[in-house]
């Protein structure tokens, strides 16, 4: 058995080197190589071949991330759950089952500055002063939050994406919401100021999106100051907690017996038990 194992292993390439499988052999915690050999006949093929398969296994490679959907088809009950939460809707696209602000020709004053917020089909625009000064009509590209407040986000050449300083109170009525307001009250801000809307210090790409998004990368270009942000899910899904899923989910693929033979965890890079049985 030992021979057929060495062989297996040497024919797999770059495992002759790799720590974790010396020779081609795989010792996880339960030492499979010791089962393997007190038995006999045709069990020790098959015990074999549970060996080499410890030593395919994707523990090498870097995990992926693989989407809620997929944690899904696992995970029903947790997935039907967090679809009622707010980290499924920290952000969405604007579209009118998200947009919850009033965008019916509706003007607001504040600081100096009057804004419009209409509708025009789907689409929702606001009217409002831009980094040049003068009056713009920009077309919201998602919504951010949901509650106590929504805010909106807007697209920018470079790959930038900026949040507007004008937020639609989501509270009820009788709790003073259902209306817009600013998040500086009282503060006259330039438009040439990094304060500004369109500012950077109200840009989504390094200042916002990664906890509102999984899997975020800035994807910032020094050279030209713009961004080509990618992210792996536009909300905060199940791996913005527990990591990329592509070795978990490879884990679930294996029978009960198999998972606790050759795997030492179930794949998971953050397993979020720091405080369990702690009250």
């Amino acid at each position: 058995l030992a021979d057929r194992v060495e062989h297996a292993g040497r024919a797999r390439s770059g495992h002759a080197d790799d720590r974790s499988c010396a020779g081609g052999v795989h010792t996880p915690p339960n030492h499979p190589v010791v089962l393997a050999a007190l038995v006999t006949g045709p069990t020790r093929i098959v015990a074999g071949a549970l060996i080499v398969v410890a030593c395919s296994r994707e523990s090498q490679t870097p995990a992926e991330f693989v989407g809620s959907a997929r944690c899904a088809s696992c995970h029903a009950p947790e997935h039907a759950a967090w679809k009622t939460s707010q980290h499924a809707v920290a952000m969405q696209d604007a579209t009118p089952a998200a947009v919850l602000g009033r965008f019916d020709s509706t003007r607001f004053e504040a600081n100096g500055i009057t804004s419009m917020f209409l509708r025009r089909g789907d689409q929702f625009v606001v009217t409002t002063e831009g980094a040049d000064g003068q009056r713009h009509d920009y077309r919201l590209r998602y919504t951010f939050g949901v509650y106590p407040l929504q805010q909106y986000l807007v697209d920018f050449p470079g790959g930038r994406v900026q949040a507007l300083t004008i937020a639609w109170d989501a509270r009820s009525a009788a709790q003073g919401g259902q209306r817009w307001f600013t998040l500086y009250p009282g503060v006259i801000v330039a438009h040439t100021d990094e304060f500004h809307w369109t500012g950077a210090q109200n840009n989504w790409n390094f200042m916002c999106a990664d906890c509102h998004s999984t899997g975020v990368r800035k994807g910032y270009d020094a050279t030209t100051g713009g961004f080509h942000t990618t992210r792996a899910e536009i909300n905060v899904a199940c791996e913005a907690c527990h990591g990329p899923g592509s070795r978990h989910a490879r884990w679930g693929s294996y029978p009960g017996f198999l998972r606790k033979l050759v795997w030492r965890d179930d794949g998971l890079p953050a397993q979020l038990t720091e405080r369990s049985g702690i009250q």
